[in-house]
C-alpha cells in the first residue's frame, strides 16, 4: 500500500480518499469478498465525513457485484466518483447483477 500512516489511529491519514482507495485495492486482492464490506463500514464509522457508501442494505450478492465491478471497471476504489458514476461501471454492475 502506498500510504504509510503513523498508527491505526492516524485519522488524518486514514480518512483520505487515497488511503481508502489503496486499502480497498489491497482488500480486494487479498481478502474474500464478504470481508470487504465490514472493513469499509469500519472506515465509514471512523471517517463519517469521507463519503463512503453503506453497503449493508445490499444483499450479499449485490455487495459482491459492487466489489467485482470496482476492479473490472478499473476504478481506483470506492471513492473514485468519476469511475463509479461512469457508464462502464454501471454496465458492468448491471451485467453482474443479472448474470
Amino acid at each position: 500500500m502506498k500510504h504509510k500512516c503513523t498508527s491505526p489511529f492516524d485519522k488524518k491519514c486514514i480518512c483520505t480518499e487515497g488511503f481508502t482507495n489503496d486499502a480497498t485495492a489491497c482488500l480486494i486482492a487479498k481478502c474474500p469478498p464478504e470481508d470487504i464490506p465490514p472493513a469499509l463500514n469500519l472506515e465509514r464509522e471512523i471517517c463519517p465525513d469521507l463519503g463512503l457508501p453503506n453497503l449493508d442494505p445490499l444483499s450479499p450478492c449485490a455487495q459482491k457485484c459492487v466489489i467485482k465491478t470496482l476492479t473490472g471497471a478499473a476504478c481506483k476504489g470506492p471513492l473514485d466518483k468519476n469511475c463509479i458514476c461512469g457508464l462502464n461501471f454501471g454496465l458492468r454492475a448491471v451485467t453482474c447483477l443479472i448474470g
